[in-house]
């Protein structure tokens, strides 16, 4: 229940903030789910819905996207901070190529003390359309302390301001 209200004030205040980015910076707010299986034995380690905010920066031809967020699944109780940058590559008007790398921590419920750290990065899809961005994605993730692996197939929506 508490990260529910965490995630809903991660989007409140990403979307009342004022903006000091320069011109070609923008504000965005997503929103998405994900899946968490372990690698190999293909197991379910949890259903992660999560909520980010973020600046688009144009570079050139490509975009870098920073992000901070929170993550939560219900099923399992464990929850987490999540970081990202994402580097988008247009391929048509309305289709960009991401190159994903993130990093974060999940715990079960309260408990800091049994939290688990992981980094990875994958591939997705920036799909625009008016008023928002679809972007399927496939990570791999490792715990920077075990080594053991996991995919995360997902799907966020964001605003961009």
């Amino acid at each position: 229940m508490c990260a529910h209200r965490s995630i809903a004030l991660a989007v409140l205040l990403a979307a009342v903030a004022p903006s000091t980015a320069r011109a070609d910076e923008q504000l965005a707010v997503a929103a998405g789910i994900a899946e968490d299986i372990s690698v190999p034995a293909a197991a379910h380690e949890g259903m992660y819905s999560y909520a980010a905010v973020a600046v688009v920066l144009p570079a050139g031809r490509v975009a870098v996207v920073p992000s901070v967020g929170v993550e939560y699944a219900a099923d399992t109780g464990h929850w987490g901070f999540i970081g990202t940058v994402v580097v988008d590559t247009p391929i048509t008007r309305t289709v960009g190529f991401d190159v994903i790398v993130s990093g974060g921590h999940d715990q079960p419920g309260a408990q800091w003390n049994e939290a688990a750290f992981a980094a990875g990065g994958g591939i997705g899809l920036s799909i625009t359309t008016a008023p928002a961005v679809i972007s399927p994605s496939l990570c791999v993730f490792a715990d920077v302390h075990s080594g053991e692996l996991s995919v995360t197939p997902g799907v966020s929506v964001a605003r961009v301001f």
